[in-house]
């Protein structure tokens, strides 16, 4: 084992937060068209082509969202996943340098028990969660600049 820090992100978790974020921008170019439509309604100079151009131009953005979203999602799992392989390894290591007299019956299954669960708390959060939060703030910026 290196003596990197087992909590040091790699590539594929930085890709799929960059597509995430790419995925947040795109889910708010949705409310734009929705906004061209309504003001083209609103002033009177709405035609059935300007109708046509937007929906085409949303379907585009759907299936782009779709594959960004779809490769962005399975970066951040592998990364988030080889992150917490590191640190399942870590801890490993450090529990096999405990002296066996320190284990007694009770602490052995407490320790076991609370490495597993911290561990499996931190790769939900980044392999779920962070791209959730990211997302979400990215699309929240997009609407922010569009107001």
């Amino acid at each position: 084992m290196t003596n990197e820090s087992p909590f040091r992100k790699n590539r594929a978790f930085y890709i799929g937060v960059m597509l995430t974020v790419l995925e947040g921008i795109l889910s708010g170019c949705s409310y734009l068209s929705v906004y061209i439509v309504l003001t083209a309604l609103a002033s009177g100079t709405i035609t059935a082509g300007m109708v046509g151009a937007v929906t085409a131009g949303l379907v585009v953005i759907f299936l782009l969202r779709l594959v960004i979203y779809s490769t962005g999602y399975t970066q951040v799992q592998i990364g988030g996943a080889a992150v917490s392989k590191r640190l399942r390894l870590l801890l490993g290591d450090k529990l096999k340098k405990i002296p066996l007299a320190r284990f007694t019956q009770g602490q052995v299954g407490q320790y076991v028990n609370t490495m597993t669960s911290d561990v499996g708390s931190y790769e939900k959060i980044l392999t779920h969660s962070s791209g959730n939060i990211i997302k979400n703030a990215a699309l929240s910026a997009v609407l922010v600049g569009f107001v």
